[in-house]
């Protein structure tokens, strides 16, 4: 198990907890509604961090990515999380090995997108 997949996992029983404590009024449900909402407050920190920590050292929208930069010696990063490598086209001069940039993705064609199904 991913340790993502167990932080979505904790945080599903932690609201299921959160529910059933919710609807009682003694101050033992109190004080466990009051653990399950720190509970639920850490999971969102961690996962905030990871999110953060992921992304180090990673290309940003518009940065070059996965090529060799001959002038460093050095691999250009990766995209961070959500975001895809897509190489700038032929009307682009870029250094040799500069020439992907980051992007958000996008549906390909064919994919549903702005609107509604009626």
């Amino acid at each position: 198990m991913k340790f993502s997949e167990f932080l979505s996992t904790t945080v599903i029983i932690a609201c299921a907890v959160e529910s059933v404590a919710s609807h009682r009024d003694n101050s033992e449900n109190i004080k466990l509604l009051e653990s399950v909402n720190e509970i639920l407050n850490d999971l969102q920190e961690l996962e905030q961090e990871m999110n953060f920590y992921e992304n180090v050292g990673s290309a940003l929208v518009g940065e070059t990515c996965q090529g060799f930069d001959e002038s460093t010696g050095y691999s250009f990063p990766h995209c961070a999380r959500g975001l895809h490598c897509v190489p700038l086209g032929p009307d682009y001069m870029t250094i040799p090995g500069a020439g992907k940039r980051c992007v958000e993705k996008h549906g390909g064609v064919g994919d549903p997108c702005d609107g509604f199904n009626e």
